[in-house]
């Protein structure tokens, strides 16, 4: 216990807060890299999952994007954009959803 405790605590000193925040500040960013864990998809299809508006599905792409946590595959020029998740992102998404699960 007192092991995981010390582990617990280094991982949040190390923890990069700023992407932290980006994360669990906006549900939709969560859902976003939730989804794109799961394989590429364009922003239509994200935003038929998560039964949001495309709009707001692009704003948090780019967002996420700004922060190399997900990756645009194919040319902004192209009619429909495919977008996978970086390693950074999947790297931060487990982290989450690890401190989720051990507060649970």
């Amino acid at each position: 216990m007192l092991k995981t405790y010390i582990n617990h605590v280094k991982y949040v000193l190390n923890m990069d807060w700023d992407l932290l925040g980006l994360i669990i500040g906006s549900k939709i960013r969560f859902e976003i890299l939730s989804l794109l864990k799961e394989g590429i998809m364009t922003p239509t299809q994200i935003s038929k999952k998560t039964k949001r508006h495309i709009s707001s599905i692009s704003r948090a792409l780019k967002e996420l994007k700004e922060y190399d946590l997900v990756i645009l595959l194919n040319n902004k020029r192209s009619r429909n954009s495919f977008y996978s998740i970086t390693e950074k992102g999947k790297f931060l998404l487990r982290q989450i959803e690890e401190k989720i699960s051990f507060i649970k």
